[in-house]
């Protein structure tokens, strides 16, 4: 007899530990009356520039940078992903997990991308932190769903990726530096979260041994 053990239940699959929706409906609000302020006289407040940051030093502009966005297409954009990976990544990994160190990154992500950027160029926009919600998720889901092979996880994860975050075209006013910083350190937190609560992980999959008889028949003639 060969034994096979299979997951049947495991972080995902069972209910959130926590309250997303309070989360997704707070920064619902947050990035709307933010959106109103920026084009009701908030607009040199803040976006973030190179010379504003570091020749100034007003470095908490690489964070109220995420909360202004160029037009309600630019906002409408980051939206769709934004308001529902904050339902999921809160609801499973918890506050600290996101928004805290989703907001912490993508303020790092700005001060880097700022050094690449002329002087008076404006940075605007919370796509970095949608790409490193976007990255932590699907790499986390890579990890822990094992209720099928490691080769299919990770093809849907990067059938995904793809899908949901590599532009058809390349657009001159777009950051993709931000996009591809804030996807890296997405998915490093992700990896390091999963570290730091492996054993609580792999202690909540529900795992079913299957017994096969590996015995061959004999043969009739």
């Amino acid at each position: 007899m060969e034994a096979t053990v299979v997951v049947r239940e495991n972080w995902l699959s069972r209910k959130p530990r926590y309250n997303g929706w309070k989360w997704m409906v707070a920064f619902a609000f947050l990035l709307h009356f933010s959106n109103i302020a920026f084009f009701n006289g908030w607009a040199d407040w803040l976006p973030a520039t190179n010379r504003a940051v570091f020749a100034e030093g007003q470095y908490w502009r690489a964070w109220t940078a995420l909360f202004a966005h160029s037009d309600l297409g630019h906002f409408f954009s980051n939206a769709f992903l934004f308001l529902p990976l904050t339902y999921l990544l809160t609801s499973y990994y918890g506050y600290l997990f996101f928004p805290a160190a989703g907001f912490l990154f993508g303020g790092l992500t700005n001060l880097i991308v700022l050094k690449t950027l002329p002087l008076d160029t404006s940075l605007l926009g919370i796509s970095g932190v949608v790409y490193w919600m976007g990255a932590a998720w699907l790499t986390l889901f890579a990890i822990i769903d094992r209720r099928s092979s490691a080769r299919k996880r990770v093809a849907v994860a990067v059938a995904l990726a793809v899908m949901l975050f590599v532009p058809e075209t390349y657009k001159p006013e777009v950051s993709h530096l931000s996009h591809f910083v804030g996807f890296v350190f997405g998915a490093l937190s992700a990896a390091a979260y999963y570290q730091f609560h492996r054993a609580a992980i792999e202690a909540d999959e529900v795992r079913e041994v299957i017994l096969e008889d590996t015995v061959p028949l004999s043969d009739p003639s």
